[in-house]
């Protein structure tokens, strides 16, 4: 796990400036590789490196990763897990290898399969490779977008990084903020797509490459791999789980360093400690205390330690205060208004006390439908022949928005009328949803009626595009795995972590795995009461009949956390001063008078109002906002 930045220029060669612009992305993102920095270039290519040694902890391994006598370099970030397979295929075809790393094998798989290799890569990776010969660039993310990669381009040249701060350190790029994507932002708490948070920069989607041919500057984009062709295979009910995931934990444990793992004691958690254990009989599990009753789990991450004998490291939770928050917010490097950033930092600060590399649970939920949610999803279809009757009626819209800033209207009310009256068909997603873009209408500064909401319509025609390759609730429910996932949940896992310098590897990502799940029968994966009903079944195969029962049927319990405390009492000073109507007015997005309307109703709603999650979105944005002005110290 790294960082990595470069420049590709058409005409000019790399100049003193470039140099001293890729130096200085490189100090900014020391975090995400403290081991070591490097900087390379050649004619009108540079590539810079920060390096976070999980592989080959050599300098043999060090980056840029350069092949003199195949002319090709590649600057790196991420983990090949099956790179030792690679490498003996590629050892069989009279290859040479100078290191150990999986990086020389990635470059050599290039030469020797072409555009084809990326097929053969199981992992989680960003990348840009250079084959100085044919005077061609090659960019790519990991199938799941696991790794970030962003990028600008003009006619001119062509930016990349692995965080949107880093093209502040290049003064000739426009970083206008781009107004859809604060829309869309507000609507789902991140941003969808390849968009970013500023007009021109984008980032590669998950799955895609992107080829740059400078004889000519013709530009070529693909994707690779797509696991929602799964979906409209046929169904099997013979599906290897437990060997997948028992292949793919073996895998991500495959170091130089030792690799822990995280245990909550909830279904995924306790699978990967499960097989893991199987692998490694001195594998330590991380468990998290909180002061909070209700947040704390550590009763059944203990249990299923003492079970597996594990070696259990328990760390304090930590708590909330202002430089923490203002941390994660430069960290987050977008709009990011998932609370859960919080204990995810302040958890993966303490694991870097002990272990580089951690294994975690995401997708798990995305790919099993182990959210209530879902279930949600499948009981509106059978209500959804209500919504056209609604959705264009200016008096429901009306009433509507009024109840979403009212301190008084329930909250299940207020989700029914936001559900029959947003213009956009969101699938599963409607279901998170902050605000519904017609109250957006009454907090931005000026009318937005006619412009609609061009990412938010994107993702409806992602829903409407894909309606006939699979029934409906399988269709709606990717919706999550095309944009939640890679989009909120990946990114603040990427960014929590290595703001710490800690790599979390995820064995329910791997794409053998997510494309059998993705391929299921509904049944099983969900009923009507519970999600995850194939993971629970494997816990009872693994663990005694009683606990095994006790640990399967758990509430799914996530990482729950007190917002309203948060900005009612430890953050209150921060939100007050970043919510007033000079600073609202100072960023220039938002009606400074509609903000100070919802902070009063929230400050008088009831513990669950859906309120604390707007002023969350809008606290979040105004201290981005900041960052932004600041340049991130660039």
């Amino acid at each position: 796990m790294c960082g990595i930045v470069g420049l590709i220029n058409r005409n000019r060669p790399i100049s003193i400036d470039d140099r001293s612009n890729v130096a200085r992305v490189l100090e900014k993102l020391s975090y995400r590789g403290p081991d070591g920095a490097g900087i390379w270039d050649s004619g009108k290519v540079i590539f810079g490196h920060r390096r976070l040694s999980i592989v080959d902890l050599s300098s043999a391994g060090a980056q840029p990763f350069v092949d003199p006598d195949r002319k090709l370099s590649i600057t790196f970030n991420g983990e090949i897990y099956n790179y030792l397979e690679i490498r003996q295929a590629l050892l069989a075809k009279g290859y040479e290898f100078r290191s150990n790393s999986d990086t020389e094998v990635l470059l050599l798989a290039y030469d020797c399969y072409g555009m084809d290799f990326l097929s053969y890569l199981r992992g989680m990776f960003a990348f840009c490779l250079f084959d100085e010969i044919k005077g061609v660039a090659l960019l790519s993310r990991d199938p799941m977008g696991e790794k970030p990669l962003y990028y600008y381009l003009n006619g001119d040249k062509l930016v990349f990084a692995s965080e949107c701060k880093a093209f502040h350190a290049f003064r000739d790029i426009e970083l206008a903020i781009d107004e859809e994507s604060v829309k869309a932002f507000l609507v789902l708490q991140y941003i969808p797509g390849t968009h970013t948070a500023y007009r021109h920069i984008q980032r590669i989607p998950p799955g895609v490459a992107i080829k740059i041919d400078l004889n000519n500057w013709n530009i070529t984009q693909w994707k690779y791999w797509n696991f929602g062709e799964a979906i409209s295979q046929s169904r099997s009910f013979d599906v290897d789980i437990d060997g997948m995931i028992s292949r793919s934990v073996r895998e991500k444990l495959i170091a130089d360093v030792e690799v822990g793992l995280l245990l909550s004691g909830g279904i995924d958690s306790t699978l990967i400690a499960w097989y893991a254990k199987q692998e490694n009989e001195n594998v330590r599990a991380f468990s998290a205390r909180f002061e909070r009753t209700d947040l704390d789990e550590l009763e059944y991450s203990s249990q299923v330690s003492a079970h597996l004998g594990l070696n259990q490291v328990v760390i304090d939770g930590g708590g909330l205060d202002c430089d923490v928050f203002d941390k994660v917010i430069f960290h987050a490097d977008e709009f990011l208004g998932d609370p859960a950033c919080i204990p995810t930092y302040l958890l993966a600060r303490e694991i870097s006390k002990h272990v580089k590399v951690v294994l975690s649970g995401e997708g798990a939920d995305e790919l099993f439908w182990g959210y209530d949610t879902y279930r949600y999803e499948r009981w509106w279809h059978w209500l959804a022949w209500i919504r056209p009757l609604f959705r264009h009626s200016t008096v429901l819209k009306t009433l509507a928005s009024t109840f979403e800033s009212s301190p008084k209207i329930p909250a299940g009310m207020t989700r029914f009328f936001k559900l029959i009256t947003d213009p956009y068909e969101l699938g599963a997603s409607r279901w998170t949803s902050v605000f519904s873009y017609n109250t957006l209408s009454r907090l931005f500064a000026h009318d937005l009626e006619r412009s609609g909401s061009l990412y938010l319509a994107e993702m409806e025609e992602d829903v409407l595009r894909n309606i006939n390759r699979s029934n409906w609730l399988e269709n709606s429910l990717a919706i999550d795995l095309r944009h939640w996932l890679p989009n909120d949940l990946l990114i603040k896992v990427d960014r929590m972590t290595m703001a710490h310098s800690v790599e979390a590897r995820a064995p329910f990502l791997d794409p053998e795995l997510v494309q059998a799940a993705t391929a299921m029968p509904v049944r099983q994966k969900m009923d009507f009461y519970r999600g995850k009903l194939i993971l629970r079944k494997k816990i009872e195969d693994h663990f005694p009949e009683t606990m095994g029962q006790v640990l399967a049927n758990r509430k799914k319990h996530g990482f729950e956390v007190p917002i309203r405390d948060w900005l009612f009492v430890t953050l209150r000073e921060q939100v007050e001063e970043r919510l007033s109507q000079k600073a609202v007015k100072q960023s220039g997005f938002f009606d400074a008078e509609y903000v100070s309307q919802l902070w009063r109703s929230f400050c008088d709603a009831p513990d669950d109002s859906p309120l604390q999650r707007k002023i969350w979105l809008i606290f979040c944005f105004q201290s981005w906002y900041a960052v932004h002005k600041s340049k991130f110290g660039f």
